[in-house]
């Protein structure tokens, strides 16, 4: 029973990992242009750390604090 299962299954699996693959491969520059949008929005939405601090210490000497 054992040899039956694994002669019936290694195909399968090996069917199943080779349509992973042709999936994963159709999919990685739709994934890699949704990824890039989605840094883009953030980018263009939250300004960096670094500006906030920024505008922070010129709102400060402005109001001469």
């Amino acid at each position: 029973m054992h040899e039956i299962g694994d002669l019936w299954s290694l195909p399968w699996h090996e069917l199943q990992h080779s349509l992973a693959n042709s999936v994963a491969v159709q999919a990685a520059p739709l994934v890699a242009g949704i990824v890039l949008a989605r840094k883009a929005q953030i980018a263009a939405a939250a300004p960096s750390w670094l500006a906030r601090a920024r505008a922070q210490v010129q709102q400060s000497a402005g109001r001469g604090l």
